[in-house]
């Protein structure tokens, strides 16, 4: 069993999160984010440090769009600089850029506030108005 309190490998929770068996991602989603929330607490500094680094991998090309929507949201929570870039880079995607831009508003920063800038530069189809 998975808990808060125990390491996990939250890459593995999120191929479930993305499979067939409904139940098993809700279970496997729940998981993640007590995780998450744990990670998250005052002073829990190197939790938080392991699970962005098992996060940010979840935003790498080829993934579900369901992995990519609940790790943005996971790592608007507990995410700072280090997140910016892989955010960012899901801007680019119809599926994704809605979550990717709600996740960077939610990280404080000038590197946040940078990458909004320039994916408003950049954006087409009426996406301006969202950024």
């Amino acid at each position: 069993m998975v808990t808060p309190e125990t390491p996990a490998d939250l890459g593995q929770l999120a191929l479930r999160l993305a499979g067939k068996d409904f139940e098993a991602g809700r279970a496997a989603r729940r998981a993640m984010w007590k995780i998450v929330r744990a990670a998250g607490r005052p002073g829990a500094g190197e939790e938080r440090k392991a699970a962005v680094e098992q996060l940010l991998p979840l935003l790498e090309p080829g993934r579900p769009a369901a992995i990519h929507r609940e790790a943005l949201w996971m790592l608007s929570e507990i995410g700072g600089d280090e997140c910016v870039a892989p955010i960012a880079a899901l801007l680019s995607s119809p599926e994704t850029r809605e979550d990717a831009r709600a996740a960077l508003e939610r990280i404080p920063g000038a590197r946040s506030l940078a990458a909004l800038k320039e994916a408003l530069a950049a954006a087409r189809d009426g996406f301006q108005l969202a950024l």
